[in-house]
């Protein structure tokens, strides 16, 4: 198993790497720029994209942008009224209050999901930025500069207008800009939502409807390793005794058909200590666990959801893979659609979120300048226009920072995915 300083070590390897070859090479010269922990490239190629795009349906991409500012505020809105709800929630009733805490891999993102948080950040970056210099290009501002970048662990993309020609720009095209950066993240969170809720017929051609629960994670001394479950274990039935010596006993006990992860965890949910847990495994029958108190690092947050029992498993919907997937992906088939339900959770997650906190009117996030710009455009570019810009401005930082502090105060930035 990878450990966190394995991980710590390939990053610094890799870096090393970087700044030697850019010294052997000297990838400067060659539009490439590097520091420790960064690295940018910059290339023509996107600039020619962005002209293609722009040029072919410019006035689609305008209809689109008077659009994008629309939503862009009705998000504003909502960002405002989810962090002022979580603020009043941390004070009031603690428990449901929402974690909020930075994206640190290791730290509140565990070594497991950062293969599809990788993919999922690169992704939503990269379009955000592109739709920027789409925009730009539409209301014909130059581009200074565009491409890729890696920033530490976390890749992404650029476009750079080139500040005189956005500032000659009118308001309204500058608006159009500002916001056109979150319309794919926010088009995209929709989008994910009904790809998430209709899973099984997104993949019925390769995979079966849903037909138990997969074992996804057993973690470490838990009472399910103990008990001999296993990675990739398919769950069919449940059944819940009150202890061991009623199972022994063979005495009934509490049966439940498992069809999918929600049947499991509505069976699970009130388990409590010294219940024993009979799983019916596929082709290998039934295994008891011994359902314990959770361990002292994880009593916070089973506390938070109101849950006693721990058993020390992660798990998914299985999909049975036909015939002919199995032949394609052999052993890998049946894993394929919980990498494919992580992937699509992560793009969604990093959609909503950074369309969210984007739009949040904080310098130097894209909502403050389309506050700003949009303020300009309807009341003249005053010194009382910009007081007010720098107020509310003001408000939305104390509210996040508010936010992140009493969450780390509170619980502290634990793992979260």
């Amino acid at each position: 198993m990878v450990s966190a300083g394995d991980v710590l070590m390939i990053f610094l390897l890799f870096w090393l790497w970087i700044v030697v070859l850019n010294r052997i090479f000297k990838l400067h010269e060659r539009g490439v720029s590097v520091a420790p922990g960064f690295l940018m490239i910059r290339t023509q190629r996107v600039n020619q994209f962005l002209d293609r795009c722009a040029e072919k349906l410019r006035g689609t991409w305008k209809k689109i942008w008077d659009l994008a500012i629309i939503l862009g505020f009705l998000f504003m809105f909502l960002a405002f009224f989810v962090f002022f709800s979580n603020l009043f929630a941390f004070i009031y009733t603690p428990k449901q209050a929402a974690p909020v805490a930075p994206i640190i891999p290791g730290i509140t993102i565990s070594l497991a999901s950062l293969p599809y948080f990788f993919i999922a950040v690169a992704v939503v970056i990269i379009v955000h930025e592109l739709s920027h210099g789409v925009a730009a290009r539409t209301e014909d501002v130059e581009i200074k500069s565009a491409g890729f970048l890696l920033f530490l662990f976390i890749p992404g993309g650029f476009v750079e207008p080139e500040e005189e020609s956005l500032n000659k720009a009118p308001l309204r095209s500058r608006a159009r800009i500002y916001a056109a950066g979150t319309m794919p993240n926010i088009t995209m969170s929709f989008a994910l939502i009904v790809v998430l809720l209709n899973f099984s017929l997104f993949i019925a051609p390769m995979w079966g409807g849903p037909q138990g629960v997969m074992l996804t994670g057993v973690r470490d001394e838990s009472p399910a390793e103990i008990g001999g479950l296993e990675n990739g274990d398919i769950i069919e039935k449940v059944t819940i005794y009150n202890n061991y010596s009623q199972y022994v006993s063979e005495l009934d006990g509490n049966s439940s058909k498992v069809k999918d992860m929600t049947d499991l965890f509505d069976a699970l949910e009130d388990t409590k200590p010294n219940n024993t847990v009979v799983f019916a495994i596929k082709e290998r029958g039934n295994i008891p666990v011994n359902v314990s108190e959770p361990p002292e690092e994880l009593k916070e947050s089973f506390e938070a959801r109101d849950l006693e029992g721990y058993i020390g498993i992660s798990y998914t919907t299985y999909y049975p893979p036909k015939d002919f997937t199995k032949t394609i992906f052999g052993n890998q088939s049946k894993w394929l659609p919980f990498h494919l339900t992580q992937l699509v959770v992560w793009l969604w997650l990093l959609s909503f979120i950074i369309a969210l906190v984007n739009l949040l009117p904080i310098p130097p996030f894209d909502g403050y300048k389309l506050l700003g710009v949009t303020l300009e455009w309807k009341f003249g570019a005053t010194p009382k226009t910009q007081t007010i810009t720098r107020i509310i401005g003001i408000i939305a930082a104390l509210l996040l920072i508010l936010n992140l502090t009493l969450s780390y105060i509170i619980s502290g930035w634990t793992i979260l995915f």
